[in-house]
């Protein structure tokens, strides 16, 4: 199964996208509609393609979405990176929360 938001039973959070932070993090809007993870549309996975009975077709789908997920995580990783303060804010924050107890 792919850890996706919307699909994930305890996921308690945001559901907004990973990959684009536009829309909220389903099944079509991964495999098929975020334009950040599809800059074309060789990246994207049909519903044709997911319920196809022929193997070929299967197995180049099942390349595809181990693609997408890989790049949501990487994306995921980025973001939440970029959202940390670094180990400057870090000490300004330690630093401030020493002056409030003392």
């Amino acid at each position: 199964m792919c850890k996706i938001r919307e699909r994930q039973l305890d996921f308690t959070g945001d559901l907004e996208c990973r990959a684009c932070g536009q829309s909220q993090e389903t099944q079509i809007d991964i495999l098929n509609e975020c334009t950040t993870l599809h800059i074309n549309n060789s990246t994207k996975v049909t519903q044709q393609q997911l319920f196809t009975e022929n193997t070929t077709t299967l197995k180049t789908t099942l390349k595809k979405i181990q693609d997408i997920m890989a790049k949501l995580e990487e994306t995921d990783t980025q973001r939440n990176r970029s959202r940390q303060p670094s180990n400057n804010g870090r000490r300004l924050l330690a630093d401030q929360g020493n002056r409030m107890m003392n």
